[in-house]
């Protein structure tokens, strides 16, 4: 998931309907985010076997919901539809997708901000087909793929209005879970009934690093993007407006 500028808590200093001086505040945001690239492992593996990997994209349109305290701390709440593709074989439909979390801004000076930022993130998708040797089979029964992310950010950016460039330092443990493991698959144009057998997986690699800018527009307003790297591979955009 998408980290934000460190300084969000205290970047949008106006509100549409409140004052700078308002205690608490709610900002609501709008963002795609585009997972291009994430490597999963298998997390169990069967001894004298060699471990598995696959790679996963995972588009997700979204709302949060942002509680601001005090231009310090921020309280946020996800949701929106996640669509996922597991390599070039497992396709899903979208489905809905719910997160939260927190942002503390620690460090506060003229125009340097530091902060921690603690998200979780969940979809339950439901595969529509498996691709494998040029053929498409179907899931036969209930069967879902649920993904989780929990993210641990630290990052610095620099305020030079209108622009504030950002840098964070990642950690991120992801995971992918069937259920059930074992499936029964059919070929539309057939009758033919198989099985599929479906691993969990998580992320091969935990830390990272995510790049972004933040332009502000009249301090309600805010206009951001942001590249995370090496732990996944990932575009967002967000816009958000302060209340």
């Amino acid at each position: 998931m998408l980290v934000g500028n460190p300084a969000e808590p205290a970047l949008e200093t106006e509100g549409i309907f409140t004052s700078p001086a308002a205690w608490c505040t709610l900002r609501l945001a709008f963002f795609e985010d585009y997972i291009y690239y994430q490597r999963l492992v298998e997390k169990f593996t069967v001894e004298g076997n060699s471990e598995r990997s696959s790679f996963a994209r995972l588009g997700t349109s979204a709302g949060i919901l942002t509680l601001n305290c005090k231009n310090r701390l921020d309280l946020y709440g996800i949701g929106g539809g996640s669509k996922l593709q597991v390599n070039e074989q497992t396709f899903t439909s979208t489905a809905p997708c719910w997160g939260g979390g927190g942002k503390w801004l620690f460090l506060r000076t003229h125009n340097i901000f530091g902060s921690v930022d603690v998200k979780y993130f969940s979809t339950d998708q439901t595969p529509r087909y498996f691709l494998e040797e040029g053929l498409a089979y179907v899931p036969v029964g209930d069967t879902e793929l649920s993904y989780t992310e929990t993210q641990v950010a630290v990052g610095l950016s620099f305020l030079t209005k209108p622009l504030s460039p950002y840098i964070y330092g990642t950690y991120l443990t992801a995971k992918l879970t069937p259920h059930p493991t074992k499936i029964l698959v059919r070929i539309p144009q057939d009758d033919f009934l198989g099985d599929a057998l479906l691993n969990t997986e998580e992320s091969q690699r935990h830390f990272g690093m995510a790049l972004g800018a933040t332009f502000v527009s009249g301090e309600k307003i805010s206009l951001a993007v942001e590249s995370r790297l090496f732990n996944q591979n990932a575009l967002d955009a967000k816009l958000e407006v302060r209340f």
